[in-house]
């Protein structure tokens, strides 16, 4: 049956049966309301579970955690033994906790831990003592949780390194290259928006003849793009302006952590549901607001391009600059 993936893209499959996935997990698809799979599932799916190393090229909100995550839970529940045997790795805190609620959406009994900078060490070492099937985590507080004996990648069979060249921007390449080299012969799984030098040399490094996916970012004529030039003082009233005009959910970027602080400070006082988000606030208060945004109880959310990289918040359709 011929259909279309989420960015248009027409493909010949009708479900995720006809990708070969197990009926536990399409019982745990159809739970979650996830009934055909988008383009780069189709894609991805068969050679994952074939075992062949996978380079997806997509943009946020492509689909592509789950297009890994379900591979991944396919193997670790085929075979039992210790772990971690399956590890992904993100730039962000924020994108962590995303991958973990993909992967807790599914039910399984598999057993995950999350480790990320930002919050004390005692909660997530518990977590790995408890035994854990999937580590999911940033690159230094994986390499952290390593040097401290908490964690060893000698059992990890598939790697998942989840916006590639976002981690190459954040300054994490060598941690990156470390944890590669921590782990023995993994199959690996690389998903990067874009193909920098680095994420390419990382590629002809360590991955064994990948398979090559593509995904192609919205059409551009469903984006409408503006550009509005005003003059400094007259920056703050003009956004307040916008802000009210479009009444939806928006994402507003700011360059450095401190006028990012200042300017949803300022529109607060405007009358704005505003929140920040950048990498001086700790982890509790990151949390809050992100749920508070997904939640529909914070309208805008203010932010580095750090702090909100790799995001997916569907109902966001308003993004400043």
């Amino acid at each position: 049956m011929k259909g279309r993936g989420d960015r248009g893209v027409p493909f010949l499959t009708a479900t995720f049966a006809d990708l070969g996935l197990s009926a536990r997990l399409l019982n745990a698809l159809a739970r979650n309301s996830i009934e055909t799979p988008v383009t780069v599932q189709v894609e991805a799916i068969p050679p994952l579970r074939l075992g062949r190393d996978v380079v997806i090229q997509a943009p946020t909100g492509s689909g592509k955690t789950l297009a890994f995550i379900l591979p991944l839970v396919e193997r670790l529940l085929a075979v039992n033994g210790p772990g971690p045997r399956a590890l992904v790795v993100t730039p962000t805190r924020e994108l962590a906790i995303q991958v973990e609620r993909v992967f807790q959406s599914l039910s399984t009994e598999l057993k995950s831990a999350l480790v990320y900078g930002g919050v004390g060490y005692a909660t997530q070492e518990q977590a790995l003592r408890n035994g854990v099937d999937l580590v999911i985590g940033t690159p230094g507080r994986i390499l952290d949780m390593v040097s401290r004996r908490r964690l060893s990648l000698s059992r990890v069979q598939l790697l998942v390194l989840d916006e590639g060249d976002e981690m190459l921007d954040a300054g994490f390449a060598p941690d990156v290259e470390r944890i590669i080299e921590l782990t023995y012969q993994p199959q690996i799984v690389l998903a990067s928006a874009t193909m920098p030098d680095w994420v390419t040399r990382m590629i002809q490094r360590h991955l064994d003849d990948p398979v090559r996916i593509s995904i192609a970012g919205p059409a551009e004529e469903a984006l409408e793009h503006g550009l509005l030039r005003v003059t400094r003082p007259e920056k703050l009233r003009t956004l307040s302006r916008l802000l009210r005009n479009h009444r939806g959910s928006a994402i507003v970027f700011g360059r450095t952590k401190y006028g990012v602080r200042k300017l949803s400070r300022d529109l607060r006082n405007l009358g704005h549901d505003s929140a920040d988000l950048q990498g001086n606030l700790s982890q509790n208060v990151r949390d809050r607001t992100m749920d508070a945004f997904r939640g529909l109880r914070t309208n805008v959310l203010v932010a580095t391009n750090v702090a909100a990289r790799g995001l997916d918040i569907s109902h966001v359709d308003l993004v400043i600059n």
